[in-house]
């Protein structure tokens, strides 16, 4: 018998979606590193960071 751990293949990842195509939109990316952001404990409307969302968005986008 076989008890080794069996992991699932990852999943696919998310892309950002562009009008009418699916995936995840890019004012949910936007609003996901703002919590992350909350969640690290730094303020994500401080000078500095109030564009980051915009920018991670962005060069996810070129990325994927």
């Amino acid at each position: 018998m076989d008890n080794r751990l069996k992991l699932n293949p990852e999943p696919e990842p998310m892309r950002l979606a562009d009008h009418g195509e699916g995936g995840v939109k890019r004012e949910q990316a936007q609003a996901a590193v703002r919590v992350f952001r909350r969640w690290s404990g730094d303020n994500p409307e401080r000078e500095g960071l109030r564009d980051m969302p915009a920018r991670v968005a962005r060069s996810y986008k070129e990325l994927s």
